[in-house]
């Protein structure tokens, strides 16, 4: 069932992220030729700003979702309606509060980026919409926390396809015809609504899902559990939302609003990648959780090394294509004027691998629950970004946002397989030095093989052309150096179960 699972979760959640990225690139196409620069950047401020807000939550929500495995996996049904019914109230109550927040924030927001040209009241009123976007998700987020649970991923994937769909051609009709931006954010704001909306009422119509009132209390080992990883993960999700929100608040205020626009093409060109690898990797760790709920050791230790490795070989072709295609790509897509320069498209493709490498370890370890044991390095983390970004920024410009971004990932990647090694999966330490030494030495033959055979043969002019390219030799030379790797047998065994399962249904 496991096995199952995880192939309709990957398979529906890698057709839906592709449907997703694709609405998103047509949509990001029309608004770069319907609207001036000064708009492009936006949103990517606004989410910065609300991933900060989001901090309310306090890290209910991961703590609660850790809990739902155990009772989900022994059917304690009674068990799993009081922890949904808990989650759902603290969700209720951080959407109401994020909301509120952003609306008294709103009226100081334009003082914070630099060198805008639109009026401070357009400003917020744009913040205010695309914030009630972001609560309204808070709302139903206990639904799909428990579906994840459940591994029905692949139901949510249907729901989010066909509501991307819809709203992308609203937006793309209202862009070309009113060019205006508060439209585009009004219909980003009913998509979700809607989205959630019909999961809610999904729910509703299959026994098999709903959740029903229950009266059953939850134990005061539980609750004092929760008290505990709660406060754990308060410290540890600032710091996260500290890491990943921090980047465009930098570049607005030190930089300019000119490469916080740039920054939005690439950043939405590494979302819909990093989403659709994300997809994968979720559908495939969300059965670790059952697996820890057995609690046998060599498997946990044996499936962890396959995860590892799935991660490290999609993550480096997303980064080695990100690399050699990222600045072509944004040319054709929205002009010359938003490509960065190459070095920043190394340091960017680099952050693309460490962040796809991060979510796979960083979901095990919050699977695991070892909150009090990641407090500190997450608190470390979050100084080296923000002081690494801000000092780098004023010396070198935008690049130096983006290299404290790589130190932080790097250290983050560091102590959370040390934590993880010493506790859940129990591996000895040369073992994991000796597999990163050779994930690298396999990166650099990859890029510099790459780089010879793209130079040599003079793809440049073909996107396409390009891109396949990279596609074979990435994976014929990446075969070749794994050749005698359990990992690498597992994964095309994977591969092989999602081709038999696609052809087969």
């Amino acid at each position: 069932m496991r096995t199952r699972n995880t192939i309709y979760n990957v398979i529906a959640g890698l057709t839906s992220k592709l449907i997703i990225c694709l609405c998103l690139f047509c949509v990001r196409k029309v608004m770069a030729e319907s609207l001036d620069s000064n708009y492009i950047g936006l949103e990517g401020f606004f989410a910065n700003v609300i991933g900060l807000f989001s901090l309310v939550d306090l890290g209910f929500g991961t703590a609660i979702a850790y809990s739902l495995y155990d009772p989900i996996h022994k059917g304690e049904t009674d068990k799993v309606n009081a922890i949904i019914s808990l989650l759902k109230k603290v969700y209720i109550a951080v959407a109401f509060v994020i909301f509120l927040l952003s609306i008294a924030v709103s009226f100081s927001l334009g003082n914070y980026i630099k060198d805008i040209e639109l009026e401070a009241v357009y400003i917020q009123k744009a913040f205010i919409i695309y914030a009630g976007s972001i609560a309204v998700t808070y709302l139903f987020a206990y639904q799909r926390t428990y579906i994840f649970a459940l591994q029905k991923n692949y139901i949510l994937s249907i729901i989010d396809s066909i509501t991307k769909i819809v709203c992308s051609c609203i937006q793309v009709f209202l862009l070309s015809k009113f060019h205006s931006y508060l439209l585009y954010l009004f219909i980003v704001f009913m998509g979700n609504l809607i989205t959630n909306y019909m999961a809610m009422v999904f729910l509703k119509r299959h026994n098999g899902f709903a959740v029903g009132i229950t009266e059953y209390k939850l134990p005061d080992e539980f609750k004092n559990r929760l008290k505990r990883d709660v406060k754990n993960l308060a410290i540890t999700n600032l710091c996260w939302q500290g890491l990943v929100s921090t980047d465009n608040i930098i570049i607005s205020m030190v930089v300019g609003v000119t490469d916080l626009a740039k920054n939005a093409n690439y950043s939405a060109i590494i979302q819909a990648g990093t989403s659709i690898i994300k997809s994968i990797l979720s559908g495939v760790n969300a059965s670790f959780g059952d697996l820890l709920a057995e609690k046998k050791q060599e498997k946990i230790q044996m499936y962890f090394s396959h995860y590892i490795f799935i991660s490290h070989y999609i993550g480096g072709l997303a980064s080695v294509c990100f690399f050699y295609l990222s600045n072509q790509f944004v040319a054709a897509w929205v002009g010359k004027f938003y490509v960065f320069d190459i070095h920043i498209c190394l340091i960017l493709s680099l952050n693309l691998y460490l962040s796809i490498m991060h979510k796979t370890i960083g979901d095990i370890v919050n699977l695991t629950g070892l909150f009090y044991e990641s407090k500190p390095y997450a608190i470390i983390s979050l100084c080296l970004n923000i002081g690494g970004s801000l000092i780098f920024a004023k010396v070198i410009g935008v690049i130096g946002v983006f290299i404290g971004t790589t130190i932080s990932f790097a250290f983050l990647i560091i102590t959370m397989l040390k934590i993880l090694t010493k506790t859940v999966v129990q591996i000895r330490k040369y073992v994991i030095i000796k597999k990163s030494f050779l994930y690298g030495i396999h990166m650099i033959v990859i890029f510099y093989i790459l780089m010879f055979i793209l130079n040599e043969f003079n793809f440049c002019d073909d996107l396409i052309v390009k891109f396949l390219m990279i596609m074979i030799f990435y994976n014929f030379f990446s075969v070749l150096f794994f050749v005698k790797s359990e990992n690498l047998h597992f994964f095309i065994r994977l591969l092989r179960r999602f081709n038999k399962t696609i052809f087969t249904r």
